[in-house]
């Protein structure tokens, strides 16, 4: 008989509800923003790397302007080359 009245007071109980005027709570997610990599293929790959190298060699022979030396520094950011199907990030 104990059993049989505990199940049916069991059922008979309310589950507390939330009230109307509460409104779920949203959650902001945002995603980290990730830069654009450029992914450079085997030739290109090779022609940035030989500029650079270009690039540099003057650079320590003081052949480059300021200008040119702030345009380099934008170009050489988020780069992914490609060398024959091995992809190498550049950080």
């Amino acid at each position: 008989m104990g059993i049989f009245s505990a199940s049916v007071y069991a059922q008979s109980t309310k589950k507390e509800t939330t009230s109307p005027t509460a409104a779920p709570v949203k959650k902001v997610v945002t995603k980290p923003t990730v830069p654009n990599k450029t992914t450079l293929d085997t030739e290109e790959s090779f022609k940035f790397l030989g500029n650079q190298l270009l690039f540099q060699v003057k650079k320590r022979l003081n052949l480059t302007t300021e200008e040119e030396e702030k345009n380099q520094s934008k170009s050489n950011s988020n780069k992914k080359f490609s060398f024959f199907g091995i992809e190498v990030e550049r950080g």
